[in-house]
Order: C-alpha cells, then structure tokens, then sequence
C-alpha cells in the first residue's frame, strides 16, 4: 500500500472513529467496527476533535454561536406557541382495544400545549444560570452527593468506624 492509499484511509477511519462517536458508539465498539484498537480510536477521535472546525473558532466567536443557538431555540418555541395560540393544537390519541383494534382520535384544542410552555421556561433557567456562571441544582446536587459519600468513605479510624445510619445521624443539621 503506498502512502497517499494509507494516508487516505487513515482519514477515513478518522472520520468514521469521530461520526460513530458523536453519535454515541462506545470506543470499543468502533474499534472492533474499524478493525483498530481502543487506543487507537481514541487517538483518532482526538485528532478529529481537534480538528473540527469549531476548535478553529476564537473565544468570541464560539460565544456569538452558542448566543445564536440560544436565539434560534428560544425564536422557534415563540413561533410555535405564537402558531398553538392562533390556531390551537391537534391532540392524537390511538387506543387499542382487547381485540387488537386500533383506533385513533384526532382533536383540535384551543389553547398551547403546557409541554411547551415548560420547554420555554426551562430554556430560559438555563439560560439564565449559564449568564450567571451557575451550576445547575441537579449538577450541584450531585456534587453534595458525591462530596457526603467521600466524607463517610474517608472517616478517621481515631473515632472508629460509624454505620451509615450513625454517620448520618452524625451529620445531621439543624434546620
């Protein structure tokens, strides 16, 4: 094989490494796919990373993307509450009887969809925390977690082991 058909097929599995792993394929899968190694998928995935051209971008300008994308998300809910409030929304509701018949029930609704209304004010939380460098609850959440796990992992053999039961009741707090 000479080397531009090596090179061209080093980009390929390049390519192909980073598709599957975008896409959520465990590196052992997409070596066992590619005929490589794990090692050697995750050297390809970084080269590809690397090579994305969003890695290319300055500071700012992947702050304008993400501010963008944010824009774009929020437009396109507005537009379809905008479009629910005009028109109202179609409710589809497919029952199956003990038979094994199927019937669908196609509803027109006044009003939006309450689904919906949540989407935009989570969108707006999120948005909101992520201007205010904040961390989510449930991240910050599971940081205690992780942290009273650690704690009770690591106590001090000068006070003897507690039980889960005694260390919490340990750690209790008075609110």
């Amino acid at each position: 094989m000479n080397s531009i058909t090596r090179a061209k097929d080093q980009e390929i599995k390049c390519n192909r490494a980073w598709e599957m792993h975008i896409n959520g394929v465990r590196q052992g899968k997409i070596a066992e796919v590619l005929g490589v190694t794990q090692s050697r998928v995750s050297q390809l995935i970084k080269k590809a990373a690397k090579a994305h051209p969003l890695n290319q971008l300055s500071l700012d300008e992947r702050m304008a993307l993400s501010e963008e994308r944010w824009n774009l998300s929020e437009k396109e809910m507005r537009d379809a509450i905008s479009e629910q409030l005009l028109h109202g929304r179609i409710i589809t509701k497919t029952t199956t009887d003990p038979y094994g018949k199927v019937t669908t029930e196609v509803t027109h609704q006044k009003g939006v969809d309450p689904a919906l209304l949540r989407a935009l004010s989570t969108h707006h939380d999120r948005r909101a925390r992520q201007l205010n460098n904040q961390m989510s609850p449930d991240a910050s959440m599971q940081a205690v977690q992780v942290n009273v796990v650690k704690d009770f992992i690591q106590q001090g053999e000068s006070q003897g082991r507690l039980s889960a039961e005694d260390w919490n009741q340990s750690q209790a707090v008075d609110v």
